[in-house]
């Protein structure tokens, strides 16, 4: 969860609370430091959301497989497309090394 979320979050549960969410009250929830221009800026744009109290959580095996009942999601496909030629050029310059390793006298 980002910072601003975080602000957010506790923003939008004082909201429901019935109490305005002031510099102070936000400051006092938060689980660490956040620099006072951070804190202003993000409460100057915030807007009542009051379903908006907390992240969503995926399980660790989708983050790191990139995936939801077993299919690739859009954005593990985006990923995979652009590590592809990366992927190639190292082998390729994986060769290279090689070659220059074995070359030397």
């Amino acid at each position: 969860m980002s910072i601003s979320e975080e602000i957010l979050i506790i923003a939008n549960k004082i909201a429901n609370e019935g109490k305005k969410p002031t510099i102070a009250r936000v400051k006092t929830k938060l689980t660490s430091n956040v620099p006072l221009p951070i804190l202003i800026s993000t409460l100057r744009v915030w807007q009542h959301e009051p379903t908006f109290t907390s992240i969503k959580a995926t399980t660790l095996a989708e983050v790191e497989l990139g995936e939801k009942d077993g299919e690739p999601t859009e954005i593990s496909e985006i990923i995979k497309n652009a590590l592809a030629p990366i992927k190639q050029e190292l082998v390729q310059l994986r060769r290279e090394i090689d070659l220059l390793k074995s070359s030397k006298p």
